[in-house]
């Protein structure tokens, strides 16, 4: 059987007004969602995210 090959998305995590979280994937220009090989790589960005945001969202790393 072959083994699946990890790869990690970046998830915004926003509370919509009427308080229910939405989880949105990072896309690139276009449209194609984000991929790291490797988690490290995408909890730096994730962290960088974090770090930077002005308007409280979340950033999370998914396996997928």
């Amino acid at each position: 059987m072959c083994e699946r090959k990890k790869s990690y998305c970046v998830l915004k995590k926003m509370t919509l007004r009427s308080g229910v979280p939405q989880h949105v994937i990072l896309v690139d220009g276009e449209s194609e969602i984000i991929e790291w090989d490797n988690k490290k790589d995408a909890d730096g960005v994730a962290e960088l995210f974090n770090a930077n945001t002005d308007s409280g969202y979340e950033y999370l790393v998914r396996e997928i």
